[in-house]
């Protein structure tokens, strides 16, 4: 799910961005429904110095769990940013 992945790179500062999925699970609970309103949510779990971890949850109107997404991204660190 794209959510996690844009939560974890507004996480990153300056160039540092994500570079590539490890890991991703997803889980459907129910199916999702013609005409009703969902509320997607992303977000960090963990960031460390090569790998971020995040999640996804997508809702329906009621605030029942639709769909639930884990992932471990690889991350690009900006070297030139972090050099004095």
């Amino acid at each position: 799910m794209r959510a996690m992945n844009f939560a974890i790179n507004a996480a990153l500062t300056g160039k540092d961005r994500t570079r590539a999925t490890l890991e991703l699970n997803r889980r459907d609970d129910r199916p999702a429904m013609k005409g009703t309103a969902y509320t997607l949510r992303g977000e960090v779990v963990r960031l460390a110095k090569q790998v971020a971890y995040g999640e996804a949850m997508v809702r329906d109107e009621e605030g029942a769990l639709i769909s639930r997404a884990t992932g471990t991204f690889l991350l690009h660190r900006d070297e030139a940013a972090s050099k004095p």
